[in-house]
């Protein structure tokens, strides 16, 4: 019987939800799960969620206790960062401690890095969303020691593609479990749709303009630093 589950998947990118599901463990509804996960009573031998793979865990890849798999988010992939603000800093559990203190020292750190930007933070992300789009980040790199699979960007397509993507694990997910994640995600859809449907200077967050920004750069074929150059006025 399998008691454990190994998941690389990039924060954001539902690893929790994916890991509660196939374990049987999924409980309430509700925006972020990793409270019912990683960062509640599933801390610790039970779900190793795993962000940049290292070999400190390729012992795992031989117990036969362990489901092991890596979440690919080449579909999609923009609702990871707008899953890791939205979960981790704007609409972030109280209860949280582990998503608050990174995040503070994440924006400290990339504010640092782009200061000589105007907007640094709008910029930071905008060098996340290029690493994903040309899979250049370290949290893209196709680990073949991992046989199996979870395609991320199904959850953002429909309940049949996701329902695929669970019965490779034998998991038989209904569409009543699908409603009731959607719902639960409202915050998530409803920021892509601001996304979608505003200019970027419309737009509430500084996460959000990027990923604004980054649409463009990729409607127009443009490499990054031309992105940016290109669209950097329309903030101000």
């Amino acid at each position: 019987m399998m008691n454990k589950i190994l998941i690389l998947s990039p924060a954001g990118g539902n690893g929790n939800y994916i890991a509660l599901v196939l374990m049987n463990l999924l409980g309430k509804s509700e925006l972020c799960y990793h409270m019912q996960g990683t960062h509640g009573p599933c801390k610790g031998g039970l779900i190793y969620h795993v962000h940049t793979w290292t070999s400190e865990k390729e012992y795992l890849l031989s117990d036969k206790d362990c489901i092991t798999l890596q979440n690919v988010f080449d579909e999609n992939f923009w609702f990871v960062i707008i899953n890791w603000w939205e979960k981790m800093y704007y609409n972030v559990d109280p209860n949280d401690r582990l998503a608050k203190g990174f995040i503070e020292d994440w924006l400290i750190t990339q504010t640092k890095i782009w200061s000589k930007y105007r907007h640094p933070i709008v910029r930071a992300v905008l060098h996340w969303f290029y690493g994903y789009f040309t899979k250049t980040h370290p949290e893209c790199k196709r680990i073949e020691k991992i046989k199996s699979t979870f395609n991320f960007g199904a959850f953002y397509n429909d309940y049949e593609a996701l329902a695929l993507e669970f019965e490779k694990f034998g998991i038989d997910y209904t569409e009543e479990m699908y409603k009731k994640w959607k719902s639960s995600q409202s915050v998530i859809f409803q920021s892509y749709n601001n996304i979608l449907n505003s200019d970027i200077k419309g737009l509430k967050f500084d996460y959000q303009k990027a990923i604004k920004i980054g649409f463009l750069g990729m409607e127009n074929n443009l490499n990054e630093e031309h992105c940016w150059e290109s669209f950097k006025k329309y903030l101000d």
